[in-house]
């Protein structure tokens, strides 16, 4: 808006420094618009509008090189703008990665996955009462992590392009074989993202990766539950 008001300034501005100089000579010379009748007075005349126009062109060109560099600075700092956000994106993204696969959280999800498939037919909040209160915990730190995830793709805060090949494939085993059929029957709010993030890996992850992460849930659903769970650190 600013930038249009400065344009439209500098276009009447020119206006008026190609028409002035000619009223304020026609004024000057007795009449409106009177214009000379000899050379003596049309050489007066050209002095008078190459020295009045002359300042005002002068005027004009810097304002117009001011304009252009006031534009070229904006523009510049969007495109950096843009390219510091993208790089903030794409490093929580591989942070968020570096974090789900540290020693920690691998320890965490692999007791966690080990409880949910030796329980399938129990809802999360009888998991919850029925467990451990160290090892709910650890199953907890799951869903925060995915809460997190799903918080980050909605706020526009992580690199979509990266997220489907960094954390499809394990979320998909997640809600296979837990939230959907243990977290989403407590009516926790915890569910509504996990919901989410299905739904939004269902449309930004590519068909085939889709359907490779789902059969891979499947199988390592049925390898597990004929090995006690020992294939859930790998897949989960």
């Amino acid at each position: 808006m600013w930038n249009r008001a400065l344009l439209v300034g500098l276009l009447v501005f020119a206006l008026v420094g190609a028409v002035g100089p000619l009223a304020v000579y026609g004024l000057a010379a007795g009449g409106v618009l009177a214009m000379p009748r000899d050379l003596q007075s049309w050489g007066l005349f050209g002095d008078f509008v190459g020295g009045t126009s002359g300042t005002i062109i002068s005027l004009l060109n810097l304002l117009v090189i001011l304009y252009i560099a006031i534009n070229v600075q904006a523009i510049q700092a969007r495109q950096q703008h843009d390219r510091d956000l993208a790089a903030r994106r794409r490093g929580l993204a591989f942070d968020m990665h570096r974090e789900w696969n540290s020693l920690a959280m691998y320890e965490a999800r692999t007791a966690a996955g080990k409880m949910v498939r030796n329980s399938p037919e129990r809802t999360l909040d009888q998991v919850d009462a029925a467990e451990p209160a160290e090892t709910a915990a650890k199953l907890w730190l799951v869903i925060a992590f995915y809460q997190r995830l799903a918080l980050t793709l909605q706020h526009g805060e992580i690199d979509t392009k990266v997220v489907p090949a960094l954390f499809g494939d394990t979320f998909v085993w997640w809600h296979r074989h837990c939230f959907r059929n243990q977290l989403r029957p407590t009516g926790w709010e915890s569910w509504t993202l996990m919901d989410y993030l299905d739904q939004w890996l269902r449309t930004n992850a590519p068909t085939a990766d889709h359907a490779l992460w789902t059969s891979r849930a499947e199988a390592y659903g049925k390898a597990g539950e004929g090995s006690g769970g020992v294939t859930t650190g790998s897949a989960g």
